[in-house]
């Protein structure tokens, strides 16, 4: 029941240098680490930390010039006469779709550690050290797709539609996507696969929610000494559900019949009904109705806005009216309510590095064929 994650996540055309941003965050992570003060046993207690950008900057700055220039000249041809830089399951990535990665990364080149080179050798330099996470990412958006493809993941153009539509409007005035695209030498199909590829990375990272257990108040004490970078603000709360389905396109003979289960079950609840027991019987969304409607520790934004609206509003083991959404209608029940959001911030964090490993594996099993 929750919103979909090509509208919670967005997309994000910078995405390219995630290779090159993952390896400074783990460097900087073990530096903070190793500082960080001690924590009082049994109680969760957040100790000041630098920021990620603070970290980032204590890191050493890279020598340009000790960087093997990028090479393609031992590349082959294809019978169109473009060269070839490699082969990822069958799948071509040419010289001209490579440079074009490059310039793009080459352009965003703030955004790491790298100086500005002020030679020539240098300039080539900062192409051979941008060139492996590049590569690394043209790699990763062929194996998503392949993966996609084989497990029946589809995106739809509207999908995409409304994922560039998000990032124009989050550019600077007078900057669009399709200009960024024509720059550097990318086209829209291109621009727009790119977007296709994010929209199912996230939706397979969406998906390892379901593999990672609930922390231990140890296991949190040790990600509180050990994170860098802020957590996640605002408050978090722990809520279970009992739903019945009428989404805004049913017949009205549907949603009067939704609503009126949930009342009667609502009224069975103030005169003291067990809520697992009513969750179990009669809740439509059956994959929390198992959890007797656990939906586990929420933020802002991962329910609709209605749901949070009423939620957030609950104290600890306060009932909810029924509540109207667009998928239905709710009888929300608030386990615990927390200033701070420590728990998803760590799920969040586990959910990533499955999925960074995921990725691992994906890539350690593909047939792939590099020429430089």
């Amino acid at each position: 029941m929750r919103k979909a994650s090509a509208t919670r996540w967005g997309f994000r055309l910078l995405g390219i240098l995630v290779g090159t941003l993952l390896a400074m965050a783990i460097s900087a992570r073990a530096t903070a680490a190793k500082n960080a003060p001690s924590l009082p046993e049994g109680k969760i207690v957040v100790p000041s930390r630098e920021t990620a950008k603070e970290a980032e900057q204590r890191l050493p700055r890279s020598d340009l010039g000790a960087f093997p220039p990028l090479d393609l000249s031992r590349c082959p041809q294809n019978e169109r006469g473009e060269k070839i830089v490699a082969i990822v399951e069958g799948t071509t990535i040419t010289e001209k779709r490579f440079l074009a990665e490059l310039a793009f990364a080459r352009a965003q080149q703030k955004f790491t550690q790298f100086p500005i080179p002020k030679t020539k050798q240098e300039e080539l330099g900062l192409l051979g050290a941008l060139s492996a996470p590049v590569f690394d990412q043209l790699v990763e958006r062929i194996l998503i797709n392949k993966y996609a493809k084989e497990h029946g993941l589809v995106v739809t153009e509207s999908e995409i539609d409304t994922a560039i539509e998000k990032t124009n409007r989050e550019l600077p005035p007078g900057e669009k996507v399709q200009d960024i695209a024509v720059r550097y030498g990318l086209s829209m199909q291109d621009i727009r696969e790119l977007a296709r590829t994010q929209i199912l990375g996230m939706r397979i990272e969406d998906a390892m929610a379901e593999k990672v257990k609930e922390p231990t108040e140890q296991e949190l004490l040790e990600f509180a000494r050990n994170h860098v970078g802020p957590l996640d603000k605002g408050e978090e709360i722990r809520a279970a559900h009992i739903f019945f389905s009428a989404p805004e396109h049913a017949t009205t003979q549907t949603i009067l019949a939704a609503e009126s289960m949930a009342r009667k079950v609502h009224e069975m609840l103030k005169q003291g009904a067990d809520f697992c027991e009513l969750a179990l019987r009669y809740s439509q969304d059956r994959k929390t109705a198992a959890k007797c409607g656990d939906l586990g520790y929420l933020t802002r934004g991962k329910m609709s806005r209605a749901f949070d609206d009423v939620a957030f509003s609950l104290a600890p083991g306060q009932l909810s009216d029924v509540v109207r959404t667009p998928q239905g209608f709710h009888v929300i029940l608030v386990r615990e309510k927390h200033a701070g959001c420590l728990r998803s911030s760590y799920l969040r964090y586990k959910q990533r590095e499955l999925y960074l490993r995921w990725g691992v594996e994906l890539k350690s099993r593909a047939k792939i064929e590099k020429f430089f």
